[in-house]
């Protein structure tokens, strides 16, 4: 390959590294399942402290405009069930994801 095709083909590509963005959330939807909790298959307990309430499944789906939702299955002390669903903003820089809260807590939370 002559040295112009050569320099040709490392500009391109550089052209293309530096015209994507990795802080950009994923493009498609992108779903996690919690399998177990610090080694523990589910549904177990959530802290040693409190081996009343069951976590019973939990999820996490990242959509392609940087919004995420994680929902959690419990069971309670008196055995009824509850859901938590949590909506989260999420933003993605190289191998780093940073989630906060969609509504931020109130101040007296």
């Amino acid at each position: 390959m002559h040295l112009i095709g050569r320099k040709a083909v490392v500009l391109l590509a550089v052209a293309f590294v530096a015209c994507s963005d990795s802080t950009a959330p994923p493009v498609h939807s992108t779903g996690f399942f919690l399998s177990d909790i610090n080694g523990r298959p589910l549904p177990t307990y959530v802290v040693p402290t409190d081996p009343t309430t069951t976590v019973l499944l939990g999820s996490l789906t990242l959509d392609g405009i940087g919004h995420a939702t994680m929902v959690e299955e419990r069971r309670q002390q008196s055995g009824t069930p509850l859901v938590l669903t949590t909506a989260y903003n999420y933003l993605i820089n190289g191998n780093d994801v940073t989630f906060t809260f969609q509504v931020p807590c109130p101040i007296n939370a």
